[in-house]
Parts: C-alpha cells; structure tokens; sequence
C-alpha cells in the first residue's frame, strides 16, 4: 500500500476502533447502536450461573440468588431513555430473558433515583409490560418495594418473569390518596401515569 493510500486508511479505522471504546460521535449516529448512546451504555448481556449473580447497568441493579435458575441463564437489562408511556420518574429499564418460567424464585431489582426532597410524593418500583398495547398498559406499583430513607434507593422483588420474558421497570408515583398528579396523569392501577384510552385526565 502506498503512502498515499495509507494516510488516508489509517485515520478511518482509528475513528472506527475509537468509536467502540469510548463515547458515539453524535455525527456517527448509527455507531454503537443499542449499546451507548449520549448518557453512556444503554445494555448489558450476562449469563448468570446457577448459584446466582447479578447484573449492574448505570443506576439499576438486578441479583438472582442460588437456586433461582435450573441452567445458567442470559439476562439482559436494557435503559430504555424515553418509552411512550408517561408515568416514569427518570429512566426505564427493561430486563429480557429467553424464556418463560426460567425463575423459581423471586429476583432483587434496585434502582438508585433522584432524591424527590421531603413531603414529596411516595415513590415505589412499577413494572410495565411492554407487550401489551400502548392503549392498556398501565404502570402497576411492585408490592413490597422499599424506597430508603434518603429517598435515593428503591427495592423490590421482582417476580413476573416467572411467566413472561421482558419487564418494563422504573421509579413511579404512588396514589393516592394525597398525591395531586401531573397534568395529562391520573391515579390509574395506584400510579400518577397517562389516561388509559377512552378515559379523560383531569
């Protein structure tokens, strides 16, 4: 190859190779795609082995204890930035396995949040199942979720995907009784979100 060509060749493939261990270039839109994005990584894939693990994606934690999964298992767990779903205070994740019924126990979802201040509306976990229509999907409270006393941390176990292979999950608002939800919102399935179709919002 001459010195010509290879001048040219080499900065390419150094902007490529740049590409796949750093930030995308918002000029390079397509690079990268479904793993970053312009807040960092978007996805993480493991296999988690029979006596447990977890996975940790930015803010979201997901732990499988022993004796959960019969055969090491991939989980993926996905920030999904914006859902057509209005109801989520923050980021969405979503966590994919490749099969039902994988679990034979509950999971441990965590997920760290923005302190919302004293005297501030409650908020838990609530999962939302992306495979129904966007027409009834209703973010539903995760019975037993925790948020600490910082308010920056919510716990919840998660079991679901017992029965199903993705998961919506994210911070909501709790209602009511005392909750005054956002305009466009109203206390549906005990969460401040969008008006199920057919329904008027105050």
């Amino acid at each position: 190859m001459d010195r010509k060509r290879l001048a040219t060749w080499l900065p390419a493939w150094a902007a490529i190779l740049a590409t796949g261990v750093g930030a995308c270039p918002a000029m390079l839109a397509g690079c990268g795609a479904g793993v970053y994005d312009g807040l960092g990584r978007t996805q993480v894939t493991k296999i988690i082995p029979i006596d447990g693990g977890n996975v940790v994606l930015g803010q979201a934690r997901f732990t499988i204890g022993t004796n959960t999964l019969d055969v090491p298992t991939e989980v993926i767990l996905s920030r999904i930035p914006t859902i057509a779903h209005t109801g989520a205070y923050g980021p969405v994740f979503q966590i994919d396995v490749p099969s039902g019924n994988v679990f034979h126990q509950d999971a441990t979802f965590e997920l760290t949040v923005d302190s919302i201040g004293a005297n501030q509306p409650t908020l838990t976990l609530g999962s939302l199942d992306g495979s129904q229509s966007l027409a009834i999907q209703q973010w539903v409270p995760i019975s037993g979720s925790v948020l600490n006393s910082n308010q920056t941390q919510l716990t919840g176990s998660i079991h679901r995907l017992a029965s199903m292979t993705a998961l919506q999950l994210g911070a909501i608002v709790k209602c009511p009784p005392t909750t005054t939800c956002p305009a466009g919102q109203a206390c549906n399935s005990g969460a401040c979100q969008q008006c199920p179709t057919g329904s008027t919002c105050p």
